[in-house]
């Protein structure tokens, strides 16, 4: 269960009743008990925090927000025996003199720039990276 300290305005989330229908958290009244969000032209809300979810990072996620299949890790499972995990990463700039580079590898995500830090976390859902981005001063906004 997602908890109110985890989430900020534009987090995607989604609630049990709307499951196949994320959206991006817009408002929280009431000393945070009420939860509003906001999809396209769709207004979602309010709920109570006990009715939200957090949205599971999939493959198509991460292939429409640019995420690229670049490169493979080989992982031991057991004594000599590998398998080849595939990778994606989203590579850009942040302002002209730095550079950030995402990367996905068997649930795992690295968040990482030259100036602004680095983030390296086993990460499940959406909010937990946009949360990571914008640690590292990453200003762009994921797309489902």
């Amino acid at each position: 269960m997602i908890q109110k300290e985890q989430l900020s305005i534009g987090d995607w989330i989604t609630a049990r009743k709307w499951r196949e229908k994320p959206f991006q958290l817009t408002r929280i009244n009431d000393g945070n008990k009420f939860f509003y969000g906001k999809n396209g032209d769709i207004y979602f809300g309010p709920f109570l925090i006990e009715e939200l979810e957090q949205v599971q990072i999939t493959l198509e996620i991460l292939k429409k927000n640019g995420f690229k299949n670049d490169f493979y890790e080989e992982e031991s499972i057991a004594d000599y025996h590998k398998i080849r995990l595939e990778g994606y990463s989203l590579k850009h700039n942040i302002g002209k003199i730095d550079e950030y580079l995402v990367t996905w590898c068997n649930g795992s995500i690295n968040v990482t720039t030259d100036l602004h830090g680095c983030v390296q976390k086993d990460i499940s859902y959406i909010h937990e990276l946009q949360h990571a981005m914008r640690l590292c001063d990453i200003k762009k906004e994921i797309e489902l």
